[in-house]
């Protein structure tokens, strides 16, 4: 059975969007792929992360599960279809984390759901050779937005890993984590939030 953690919600702080930065973060962050592109990378890539219902559903659907996925059971503000929720939440998570996000901001919890759920399935897809019964992949499902917890996923995920999520209308966004993009993320965290 999946444990269930969830991130503290109560006297927390939060890192709001300012208005002035909300049309520059929606131009996408990484490489702008088709579906099939974005497939190819993941299965190449050691470690990846699935930000949105739909990307994270898209890969499931593909029979690859990222090693983080996290989701709000929400596509384009409206709830996810009770199938979608079922095919993610049976999709066979080791750990699921839960945390509080309200549109437009970035919580400590969710930070702190991302870093956990990070290192959960990093340590456990380093150990995935030793057979574990338990699988090696994270759930974090937010409560509220996560539009912006992308951010907190390109901070913390490890060097060279991939973290994919949806441009409506457009396809795919593949960000790779390499030493300049996690400056560049702690230079936007710095600037567009207060």
């Amino acid at each position: 059975m999946t444990k269930r953690k969830k991130a503290q919600k109560h006297t927390e702080q939060l890192l709001k969007l300012k208005p002035s930065h909300r049309r520059f973060l929606k131009k996408p962050f990484g490489q702008l792929c088709t579906q099939k592109s974005a497939l190819l990378s993941a299965r190449k890539a050691r470690f990846t992360v699935s930000v949105g219902d739909a990307t994270t559903l898209f890969f499931l659907s593909n029979s690859f599960a990222p090693n983080v996925s996290i989701v709000d059971f929400l596509e384009k503000r409206s709830p996810t279809s009770e199938s979608h929720r079922e095919q993610i939440l049976s999709a066979g998570y080791g750990e699921t984390f839960v945390a509080s996000n309200p549109p437009g901001t970035l919580s400590q919890g969710a930070l702190l759901a991302v870093k956990e759920a990070i290192s959960f399935a990093s340590k456990s897809a380093r150990s995935s050779s030793k057979r574990t019964a338990k699988p090696a992949n994270a759930l974090i499902a937010i409560v509220g937005e996560e539009d912006l917890v992308f951010l907190a996923a390109a901070l913390h995920a490890p060097p060279g890993a991939f973290i994919f999520y949806g441009q409506p209308g457009k396809g795919i966004v593949a960000f790779e984590c390499t030493r300049e993009s996690k400056i560049r993320v702690e230079r936007v965290l710095g600037e567009a939030f207060e």
